[in-house]
């Protein structure tokens, strides 16, 4: 507070100082926060029984009414910085600047939004991207459509425009699909094995697309995330599984649950198309979808996004309390229904493969909760909300 309390001429007048008490600091600092004047006048009371009894009881109670750190940490720099100009020009010696290279994280922005104020956007554009950019390529060469250096080139253009407005690339991804599956599907099952499946899936699509989609990039780029991990893998809830936990960390429960679950439904179609050639008429749709336990394992995934991101949120409000416990809870949650969700969607194979279900669920929610827990320590727990997500 710029003020020795008990200094005085004699050791007599400084022990009547300790007698009668310290000026309170909020005499000296306007606005000085009330918890952390309790603690240093506790801590400079007469009576031993009055103050804590040990160094972390003090910082215990001290810190706690501190306030903001990282506003008390730039008020300290400034007041620090202040004093040594003073002292340094009444030496008449000229200040010396240095950059301070040690970068203080906030646990709300996370190591690298701490360090890059869009590092959040620019991530979840670089996802929208790579994954874009990659189910484009897998679509243009099944469909055979160019030499593999055409290739590239278009899917680096695609994924570019995808990094641009994540919105695109959904479209993108559910249009070029669409294309691809009709025209294989038609020439080889017939148009009315092809024509129900597309009238469906478009209509599904584009509901989901003018809800979640055009409104919020994440959304999009959590699906095209399921959608290329799940086509490069061939295990669709591995890829939901990532797609739940980048979901979950950059939307709303509703918009996070939308996402995942449309991801993981048109992954799972896209896989088998994709292995057939493009084809997906009415047999194959039917041979996809046709266990009841598969939708079950669909709305496990879709809400274990949504009560992942629920915790998120609730972490997020009680982060500066000092709890942890609900982001803990995200990732355990996360993980659980992931892989929950991998075993019942693959009952069937239980009985004679149990080891490789098991070790697929495993994976698939291991690596759920990795992806939250990497996002909450690279761009920390602050939580933007959407339109769609007050709605």
């Amino acid at each position: 507070c710029g003020s020795a309390p008990f200094m005085a001429a004699t050791p007599a007048d400084s022990l009547d100082r300790i007698i009668g008490g310290a000026t309170y600091p909020s005499e000296l600092i306007p606005h000085f926060p009330p918890g952390a004047e309790s603690a240093l006048m506790s801590a400079l009371s007469p009576m031993p029984q009055n103050r804590p009894n040990s160094i972390e009881a003090f910082c215990d109670q001290l810190l706690a009414g501190l306030g903001s750190v990282r506003e008390g940490r730039r008020s300290l720099e400034q007041m620090v910085g202040e004093l040594s100009d003073d002292e340094q020009e009444l030496d008449g010696i000229e200040p010396s600047h240095y950059e301070d290279d040690a970068i203080e994280v906030d646990p709300a922005l996370g190591w690298a939004g701490t360090r890059w104020s869009h590092a959040r956007d620019y991530t979840m554009h670089i996802i929208s991207a790579l994954t874009c950019g990659t189910f484009s390529f897998l679509l243009m060469q099944t469909a055979g459509v160019a030499a593999l250096p055409g290739l590239v080139i278009a899917a680096i253009a695609i994924g570019a425009a995808a990094g641009l407005a994540p919105q695109i690339g959904s479209a993108i991804s559910a249009v070029g699909f669409l294309v691809l599956m009709a025209n294989a599907t038609m020439q080889a099952q017939g148009i009315l094995s092809m024509l129900p499946v597309a009238v469906i899936f478009a209509a599904a699509m584009s509901g989901w697309w003018i809800a979640w989609g055009r409104t919020e990039a994440a959304a999009s780029a959590a699906l095209t995330c399921a959608l290329a991990l799940g086509c490069l893998t061939g295990n669709t809830f591995l890829a939901a599984g990532v797609a739940a936990g980048v979901a979950s960390f950059w939307l709303g429960p509703a918009s996070a649950a939308a996402a995942t679950g449309m991801g993981a439904l048109f992954a799972r179609l896209a896989t088998v198309a994709l292995s057939a050639g493009g084809v997906l008429g009415l047999g194959n749709v039917a041979a996809a979808l046709g266990d009841p336990l598969l939708w079950a394992a669909f709305v496990l995934v879709a809400a274990t996004a949504a009560a992942s991101s629920a915790l998120l949120n609730a972490h997020a409000k009680r982060a500066n309390q000092g709890s942890n416990l609900a982001a803990i809870a995200a990732i355990a949650v996360t993980g659980i229904g992931c892989a929950a969700a991998s075993c019942l969607a693959h009952h069937m194979e239980i009985a004679s493969l149990a080891a490789a279900v098991v070790a697929k669920a495993a994976v698939a929610g291991t690596l759920s909760s990795i992806i939250v827990g990497i996002c909450l320590y690279l761009l920390g727990y602050q939580r933007t909300y959407t339109e769609s997500d007050l709605s």
